[in-house]
């Protein structure tokens, strides 16, 4: 009992610090929120704002939505927090310690030591450390894969005893082991795995244990059955959608990359797989380790894979260890490996080398076998603490204090290293976040103070606001609906990136105003609109004039890098216009609408269309536009099909949004009258990945695009005849047509010249 309460005092000791080094500081580090965060974040305030069932998210490729129904809990009771965002992986990561000791315990009765360093490495390591500061959904993944495998081991094991209240207490580990599993497949594209595990894990067992394949393929069959049925809402989701289910395996799989990347190349695919693999394990050796020196991390690896191969040729229960970490692995060779990919192999790694530390003094030692008929009976229940307890380990007393002395010096080996407390040491683990997640919490961030405390207007390119992670980072302190009391001000601060030409290239800006409120620390968006196109000399002249003007203020990244400037700008030369110039409404779908559109020639070649929409209430799906620009002899001049570029399943519902669209010719365009088409429609998983698509009643999309409208390029034509005349009737023919202006520059009168035969 004492080795027991001292194993007890160990694992709250790993618990406790865990949660120090995982909440220390957890707004801050890391310094970014991610756009997969951000997106994440934002679709967790859109359930809160609309509340409804939906079991898959088809935007940012298709994800599941268990997650964003558990984040809706500290997104109500902290708002749109970076806090609240990483709040929910790092309690899951907490959760994990625990179960990972628990189940290490029940595969290895008599090796507490193995246990505890298993539980201790994997609260320290940078890999967990990580991914429990980041807000994304895949780690849910693991204490559910724990759970499920905890539950079959222990309803195999329960299945020794011979009542039938035993043979229902069996059931039950079996059934809440397949609760587990179903829950797994709710959470990430990884998942989908498992269940190979489990039918691996039943062959393994029934190899080992013979005299009970009966129980053990019915206790699958129940995994199997309770799986299905938690799974069942999702699987008909993936029936229907079937690209759902295969989208996103495919476009990280190696032969998608080997086919984009290195075909060309003249290497074969089978060289590239060999190179590929011993990258990847190379990578995955190094990215997991704990802490230690590598040349440690070398001797532990091969110690533990020795250890596990050996035992595992006569011990079910490091079969199924093997087992697992295979299950995990499996990414590093199917696909392109990162560190929420490989997210399966995390437990089991830190067993293996846990095994490696130990193999001196275990690698000959006997190990339980399952119970004889002796045994069997209540009294000797393989569960008891007499048959798990330390009073049973298979050390004598002086190996038992050795492994004690040498699990506390690891773990303050581990403890001491310079850079634990360093906040570098949890962050840079690809992929996430990028130096540009950086730059855009930073962004947001001093948008905020200029708004909330310094109480200035802050016109913001809407090119930087659509970026998800500025967005959430606005959703907290910012309404879309103006107060009764505006703050009134003179001036406003213009925030323009230094390197502008990568946002706007060649499109002419919009912008949203952000405006402080006069009564509290809230902020409103006052307007939202798009500069006017003749008076973008004027916007450039004055940027250039103000660059080194003494109030003019610059950001700069961690690195001392400018990001953008602070501009001071008079409200009277504000040039912004919401409506727009060729209003037009149509309606795409159920909740998106095209109030109209502007099309401006930016370059001898080029044309930046710009769509006013508005959505009716949130929406899920990405969405797609075909845009066309035809000449007067119905030849299509310039084309592209293209997903927003602000995705519509991250706005926020009656809020205008412009999405500038570039439509570059392969030559500069001729003067003259072009027609525009569009088509527009969400994206559906059914039969290919993004085309062809279909709409909400199932039906393709259009053959061709809708006209909107003409457009003018150059000098207005006076007369234009018409290619070849058009017949109406036997009678009366189209010869021709003229253009005189209307009221704008883009309004036509149009006169049609007819001949009567």
């Amino acid at each position: 009992m004492k080795t027991h309460w001292f194993n007890q005092l160990v694992l709250l000791t790993i618990i406790l610090l865990a949660t120090f080094l995982h909440v220390w500081q957890l707004s801050e580090f890391p310094p970014a929120i991610s756009g997969d965060e951000a997106k994440n974040g934002l679709e967790g305030l859109h359930l809160l704002a609309e509340p409804e069932l939906r079991i898959f998210a088809p935007a940012n490729a298709g994800r599941e939505a268990l997650y964003h129904y558990l984040l809706l809990i500290p997104l109500y009771l902290f708002g749109a927090t970076p806090w609240a965002l990483r709040l929910l992986p790092t309690m899951l990561s907490l959760l994990l310690l625990p179960l990972t000791y628990r189940w290490t315990r029940e595969l290895l009765p008599t090796q507490s030591g193995v246990a505890l360093l298993a539980t201790g490495w994997l609260a320290m390591s940078p890999w967990m450390l990580n991914l429990s500061r980041l807000g994304l959904r895949g780690i849910l993944l693991v204490p559910c894969m724990i759970a499920a495998y905890y539950f079959f081991w222990r309803g195999y094991l329960s299945s020794y005893k011979v009542s039938n209240f035993i043979r229902a207490k069996s059931s039950k580990y079996f059934a809440l082991s397949g609760l587990f599993l179903g829950l797994t497949l709710h959470t990430y594209t990884a998942s989908r795995t498992l269940p190979f595990a489990f039918i691996l894990m039943a062959i393994a067992l029934s190899l080992y244990d013979r005299a009970r394949l009966k129980t053990i393929w019915l206790g699958l069959l129940t995994t199997a059955a309770t799986a299905i049925l938690i799974f069942a809402p999702l699987g008909y989701y993936f029936l229907t959608h079937p690209a759902a289910f295969l989208y996103r395996s495919r476009g990280v799989s190696l032969r998608a990359n080997y086919e984009l990347f290195h075909a060309h190349t003249g290497q074969t695919f089978t060289q590239y797989l060999f190179t590929t693999w011993l990258d990847n394990l190379r990578w995955f050796i190094e990215m997991s380790q704990p802490g230690l020196p590598m040349p440690l991390i070398y001797l532990c690896w091969f110690m533990g894979l020795a250890t596990l191969l050996i035992h595992a040729r006569r011990h079910a229960n490091y079969a199924i260890i093997t087992l697992s970490f295979a299950i995990g692995l499996l990414p590093i060779f199917i696909g392109l490996p990162t560190t929420m990919r490989v997210i399966l192999a995390m437990p089991t790694t830190y067993i293996i080398l846990a095994l490696g530390v130990f193999s001196p003094f275990t690698l000959k030692r006997p190990h339980p076998q399952p119970l004889s008929q002796k045994e069997r009976g209540d009294k000797n229940d393989s569960l008891s603490q007499k048959r798990r307890g330390d009073k049973n380990d298979s050390l004598s007393p002086w190996e038992r204090v050795g492994v004690r002395v040498v699990l506390i010096a690891l773990l303050s080996s581990t403890l001491a290293l310079p850079d634990t407390f360093q906040p570098s040491r949890w962050i840079g683990q690809p992929p996430l976040p990028t130096p540009l997640d950086e730059v855009f919490t930073i962004a947001a961030n001093r948008i905020r103070e200029l708004v909330l405390v310094e109480k200035r207007s802050v016109l913001l390119p809407q090119a930087v606001y659509g970026v998800p992670t500025v967005r959430f980072l606005l959703q907290e302190n910012f309404s879309p609906t103006p107060p009764a009391n505006p703050a009134p001000t003179d001036s406003i601060a213009l925030f323009w990136p230094t390197d502008w030409q990568r946002w706007f290239g060649a499109t002419v800006p919009s912008f949203i105003l952000l405006s402080p409120s006069a009564t509290n620390g809230q902020g409103y968006i006052e307007t939202i609109g798009q500069w006017s196109p003749d008076r973008m000399a004027e916007l450039e002249q004055f940027i250039q004039a103000q660059a080194n003007a003494p109030d003019t203020e610059t950001i700069h990244n961690r690195d001392g890098q400018p990001l953008a400037n602070i501009l001071t700008l008079p409200r009277p030369q504000l040039a912004l216009h919401a409506a727009p110039t060729q209003p037009l409404k149509l309606q795409f779908g159920e909740s998106l609408q095209l109030q109209g559109y502007e099309v401006n020639l930016t370059k001898p070649d080029t044309v930046d269309v710009a769509l006013f929409l508005q959505l009716d209430r949130h929406v899920w799906a990405d969405y797609i536009i075909w845009l066309q620009l035809v000449d007067s002899h119905n030849r299509v001049v310039a084309e592209k099909r293209e997903d927003t570029t602000d995705n519509p399943a991250f706005w926020s519902p009656h809020h205008l949004t412009i999405d500038h669209h570039p439509l570059t010719a392969p030559e500069p365009l001729t003067e003259g009258v072009y027609v525009l088409k569009l088509g527009w429609q969400a994206v559906d998983f059914r039969d290919s990945l993004w085309l062809p698509v279909y709409d909400e009643h199932g039906r393709l999309w259009p053959a061709t695009p809708t006209p909107l409208g003409l457009i003018q390029i150059g000098a207005l034509l006076e007369f234009a005849p018409m290619p070849s005349p058009l017949s109406f009737g036997n009678q009366l023919n189209l010869t021709g047509y003229k253009l005189t202006p209307g009221q704008t520059a883009h309004h036509f009168n149009l006169a049609l010249q007819w001949q009567n035969d």
